[in-house]
């Protein structure tokens, strides 16, 4: 009988990983955070595919036009969302190498955290 102990192997000594989403595809629900606005669009940073958390955040955009399903022309995007605000989204497009194009224009979609310009308390 040896008094060394026992030899384990790596894996036994790291914490199992979480499972992570893969990249959005078009038509995937996303979770965003609101990074920036300006009058014609918002940036966003994709956090979640369909609940799922990535391992890395991407860039989503959501453009004015895909907001809200009606009166398109009258969004005005300060008025729809803010920086730090979270999101439920649907993906539309890849877009461009850097962001994925996203619309909220659909009744489940939208906002779904925000915190209060005047007091900073939490808007579900």
């Amino acid at each position: 009988r040896s008094c060394e102990p026992p030899r384990l192997s790596v894996s036994a000594l790291t914490a199992p990983s979480e499972p992570a989403a893969a990249p959005p595809t078009v038509g995937d629900i996303v979770t965003c955070r609101v990074i920036r606005i300006n009058p014609r669009l918002a940036s966003l940073e994709i956090l979640c595919v369909a609940g799922v958390p990535l391992r890395e955040p991407c860039g989503g955009l959501l453009r004015r036009e895909d907001v809200r399903e009606f009166e398109r022309d009258a969004v005005l995007m300060r008025d729809s969302c803010r920086p730090g605000d979270i999101v439920q989204a649907r993906v539309l497009s890849l877009g461009d190498s850097r962001a994925y194009y996203v619309t909220t224009a659909s009744e489940e979609l939208g906002v779904v955290f925000a915190r209060s310009a005047e007091d900073g308390s939490t808007l579900l």
